[in-house]
């Protein structure tokens, strides 16, 4: 059930922030931020995975809780950008910086959960798997369910 719980969150913020196509045509009429958005968490999770394989040692503990509230402190804040009222220039460096913060916490995650899971059996990796495919799920209902 851990193991599950755990891969239910694990991606969750990037599939919410893939599937918040009205939120993000409403911020940026004018631009079209899922490439920008998809470009800045893949390149910023992978360095963060890259430079932790350099880390000799490591606690699960700090790696995997400090990688939930990272994205949980992400994704509030991208929630709040309505209420900002700046130029969509500055919003978009707000944006991609917030992204950027949660693909180092979401790195922190990949290199702590699948190390984890790892030591376990392949039922266990198997629940990772599922819980990762159910996060998704839910970030997509989650975020268009209100849509529609």
């Amino acid at each position: 059930v851990c193991i599950l719980v755990m891969g239910i969150g694990y991606l969750f913020p990037i599939g919410a922030l893939w599937a918040a196509f009205d939120y993000w045509s409403e911020l940026f009429p004018t631009h079209n931020v899922e490439f920008d958005v998809n470009l800045v968490f893949y390149l910023g999770s992978l360095v963060t995975v890259i430079a932790l394989c350099f880390v000799e040692q490591f606690n699960f503990g700090p790696r995997i809780y400090g990688g939930y509230l990272g994205q949980m402190l992400c994704l509030a804040g991208a929630s709040c950008f309505r209420w900002l009222h700046v130029s969509n220039s500055v919003l978009l460096v707000i944006l991609l910086t917030v992204v950027l913060l949660c693909s180092v916490a979401t790195g922190y995650l990949d290199s702590a959960l699948l190390s984890l899971c790892s030591q376990y059996s392949s039922q266990m990796q198997a629940y990772l798997q599922i819980g990762i495919g159910v996060g998704f799920l839910l970030s997509i209902f989650i975020v268009t369910l209100p849509s529609c």
